[in-house]
């Protein structure tokens, strides 16, 4: 489990409210995240403290509000997760304890403290003070265009390149400080991939060989190197973990699947037909590769090809292919352009495909792809291939999401981040002066973001 889905659950842990798989899963993450594990004490400390009380005639007004606002908060969030019943009880069994242990029913309609923003105003409107900087690091590698891979933030780490006396490395930044917690000897070009125990990057350090590096989480020490000789660096794709305990990774022409623990291939499966440079991405128990117009899916559990498919329309090959994949619906781009293309996996048929000025990357959520190339920003309805809404974005750098907000960095002029409804393109709040082509990450009331300078920014923001 991941960070945002522990912190789903921790509400229903306090009130032992989980299943015991679901509790196993979630001890074992809080074992390991410090972070989380603050969150669930503070959850705790919560319900501790009402449970504790007694009944009094009248609260303190600094108490009424605190509790009154920790509980709005608390149903606040159950309501954006409620569709699952068992949310809403857990939520409502909070609530119930406040209000039966302090007579709070008046406090729904107050106003939260000074320093907390109203849920309203952090949804819907953007900050209206200039966000605060909490630290700069110095030091990060900085490349013309990032496919968003160059820098991770997982709990309370950052994971980035950092430039060493010969190269770059890997490199871990506690998120709350920017301090370096270890840097990686191990040589390294980029595209950063990890699971629950591991960060994945690549490494060349002989001609025409590229590795797939192993680092531990919390020392960086290497775990192990798996070797592919006879091809460029740029033929190499980013690792794609798969469970937690799998890894996949396509080296030329070839796909392999790897034990993450040990670095052993499980196996190796030589796409025919295609020509690299290869995109791969996943969905259930399939892999889908692209390269040279021909589209392959393999069975993730024994690399057999399941079916070949060379697409009836042109994608221009200059530049890497781009893959996103949502529920059934693989969209495929290129680079530098030409075609987007929609294809439904279910039925192997091509469902749309539209002129695009550059697919430097694409990002699918729900029934909508979003496409950034050229000096636009471009979304699409997933099903038909109608355009939704488009915006000017001149750079390079790619598109996150983030409390349903698509983020991305403009660099017309002295450069800002964006925000932007998805459904809408309409803006929701920008922070000017940035000038980047990396994405824009988001974690803990913390905003991070690579400038063209090489220094990693943290600046405290409130978007939910």
């Amino acid at each position: 489990m991941n960070c945002q889905q522990v912190r789903e659950e921790l509400e229903l842990l306090v009130l032992d409210g989980l299943q015991p798989r679901e509790k196993a899963a979630v001890r074992a993450h809080l074992a390991s995240c410090p972070s989380c594990r603050a969150m669930e004490a503070e959850y705790r400390e919560l319900i501790d403290r009402v449970q504790a009380e007694e009944r009094p005639a009248e609260p303190g007004r600094e108490l009424r509000q605190s509790i009154g606002w920790a509980a709005r908060r608390e149903l606040t969030a159950a309501r954006r997760r409620a569709r699952r019943l068992r949310a809403g009880l857990a939520a409502a069994s909070i609530a119930a304890l406040l209000v039966l242990t302090f007579g709070l029913a008046g406090l729904w309609q107050r106003e939260p403290p000074p320093d907390v923003p109203s849920t309203a105003a952090v949804e819907e409107e953007p900050d209206a003070e200039p966000p605060a900087e909490r630290w700069q690091h110095a030091g990060a590698q900085v490349v013309r265009a990032s496919s968003a891979d160059e820098m991770l933030v997982r709990c309370n780490t950052i994971f980035l390149l950092r430039l060493a006396e010969f190269g770059s490395n890997v490199a871990a930044v506690d998120a709350a400080t920017g301090a370096t917690r270890w840097q990686s000897g191990v040589l390294s070009f980029g595209h950063l991939a990890d699971d629950e125990e591991r960060v994945f990057c690549l490494s060349s350090t002989r001609p025409r060989q590229v590795d797939l590096v192993a680092l531990d989480k919390a020392t960086g020490e290497p775990l192990w190197r798996f070797s592919h000789s006879g091809i460029r660096p740029s033929h190499a794709a980013a690792a794609l973990p798969i469970g937690s305990d799998r890894v996949s990774w396509t080296a030329g022409d070839t796909v392999h699947l790897l034990d993450a623990r040990s670095g052993d291939a499980i196996w190796s499966h030589r796409i025919e037909g295609g020509e690299p440079p290869f995109a791969l991405t996943a969905n259930r128990d399939r892999l889908y590769v692209f390269g040279g117009g021909m589209l392959t899916a393999l069975d993730a559990r024994s690399g057999d090809e399941a079916w070949q498919q060379a697409l009836p329309v042109d994608i221009k090959q200059a530049g890497r292919p781009t893959l996103a994949i949502a529920g059934r619906h693989l969209y495929i781009s290129s680079e530098n352009g030409g075609q987007l293309v929609a294809f439904d996996t279910s039925a192997r048929r091509v469902l749309w495909h539209r002129p695009v000025e550059g697919g430097r990357h694409l990002l699918a959520h729900g029934d909508a792809v979003y496409v950034r190339g050229g000096d636009r920003v471009r979304a699409f309805d997933g099903a038909t291939g109608d355009p939704t809404w488009a915006r000017p974005a001149t750079g390079c750098g790619p598109m996150t999401l983030h409390h349903g907000r698509l983020c991305y960095a403009d660099t017309t002029d002295q450069g800002r981040l964006v925000a932007v409804d998805p459904a809408t393109g309409a803006e929701t709040w920008q922070i000017a002066g940035v000038r980047s082509c990396d994405g824009f990450l988001y974690a803990e009331g913390t905003g991070y973001f690579k400038t063209q300078d090489g220094i990693v920014h943290a600046i405290a923001m409130n978007i939910r």
